[in-house]
């Protein structure tokens, strides 16, 4: 019993490492994730084409000594596993 639960605790933190959230949500699903700190704004836009995939861009403004920098970025997810 205890050989069990000591392999199950190992395992949870071992891959909880690798697990990440995604956007995908439905087929034909929208998703809109902004973020706000006083030196950073993030804005991610999504649609998923399937249940399992979805494209997005993510946009990033950041203040940093005085300077504002500006990115996007393109992204897309692909759900591995489907539970």
């Amino acid at each position: 019993m205890r050989t069990t639960i000591f392999l199950i605790a190992v395992s949870v933190i071992c891959f909880s490492s690798s697990v990440q959230a995604h956007p995908v949500s439905f087929k034909g699903g929208y998703g809109i994730m902004p973020g706000y700190t006083p030196e950073r704004k993030e804005l991610e836009l999504n649609y998923s084409l399937t249940n399992s995939q979805a494209i997005g861009v993510n946009t990033i403004n950041l203040e940093y000594e005085g300077r504002e920098l500006n990115f996007f970025l393109p992204q897309y997810s692909h759900k591995l596993f489907i539970f």
